[in-house]
């Protein structure tokens, strides 16, 4: 028996997680808050990279408001790709 993933399930979840807005979690995989919003209500679907991008976030232990308020700041101050490479070093250290 094949098992369902519940992708919007997973969007929600990893974006609950994190503490972020739509706008906040879209910039993070290149997308618009709109098309989180339609991911997350199951019309449409994220590509095979932006969905490994969720997938990562998706992962993170539970991190601590000041992790989730550090990355909201670097998204905001240092940019989308600043924010990204915060989140990314979190998942290589639990890796470790």
């Amino acid at each position: 028996m094949v098992q369902k993933i519940d992708i919007p399930e997973i969007i929600k979840r990893a974006r609950a997680k994190l503490g972020m807005s739509q706008v906040e979690f879209g910039s993070l995989v290149g997308v618009t808050a709109q098309t989180v919003k339609n991911w997350e209500q199951g019309r449409g679907f994220p590509n095979k990279m932006q969905f490994e991008i969720i997938g990562q976030l998706a992962n993170i232990q539970d991190p601590d408001e000041e992790e989730k308020i550090n990355w909201k700041k670097a998204l905001v101050t240092g940019g989308v790709a600043f924010g990204l490479f915060l989140i990314l070093k979190k998942i290589f250290e639990e890796d470790q």
